[in-house]
């Protein structure tokens, strides 16, 4: 016999405890983690923890992909671009080949992030290819 809150996971079937389906419930209403520890009258992080259970477990579907930081949002629409891919630092190194990007790491100055390293060489390469000869 099956429960309504039974979930066949590996051939196992988990019992789901009824305080994560209201949570479940809550959010697929659209209440967020602080509404509905509110509502439940529980903590915030044992609201995550439980969405973040559900999302798992497949009762929940994954968080959409957060939209571009502000900054970015702004550049884009100075371009005329609504959205662009804007990536993560790992596919620098991904696009890179490993001679590369062991140079790239062993030339990066002690007290500077990889990004502003980064936006360096795009800001030589953007004067040099600007300035009149």
């Amino acid at each position: 016999m099956l429960y309504k809150n039974a979930v066949v996971k590996r051939f196992r079937v988990k019992v789901v405890p009824e305080r994560r389906l209201k949570m479940i419930e809550l959010h697929k209403e659209g209440y967020n983690n602080k509404q509905i520890s509110e509502i439940m009258g529980i903590k915030t992080d044992i609201v995550s923890t439980g969405i973040y259970l559900a999302r798992r477990d497949k009762l929940l579907p994954p968080p959409e992909k957060a939209p571009p930081s502000r900054s970015a949002v702004h550049l884009l629409k100075k371009l005329g671009r609504k959205y662009a891919d804007l990536g993560r630092m790992l596919q620098v190194f991904d696009a890179l080949t490993k001679e590369e990007a062991l140079w790239l790491v062993a030339t990066l100055p002690k007290d500077m992030q990889m990004c502003h390293y980064l936006a360096s060489f795009v800001s030589d390469a953007y004067a040099e290819e600007h300035t009149e000869t």
